[in-house]
């Protein structure tokens, strides 16, 4: 009987967490496109693709 509650308040917690809901923040996107840098450029450091592909991808990064 008492287990309802308690569940109930844990995922009232959860919900209303760091992440407000399941909602990103405009931040949050900052952050990913940072991120997609960084992997580009070290992708293009260790040889996995070409100078060319490197350059029209991180055109493509900060278009967005």
């Amino acid at each position: 009987m008492m287990f309802f509650p308690i569940l109930l308040v844990i995922l009232l917690f959860m919900y209303f967490s760091d992440n407000h809901g399941g909602r990103r923040r405009y931040d949050d996107y900052r952050e990913d496109r940072g991120r997609a840098s960084d992997i580009l450029d070290r992708r293009f450091a260790e040889g996995d693709i070409s100078e060319e592909e490197y350059l029209r991808r991180r055109s493509m990064l900060r278009e967005r």
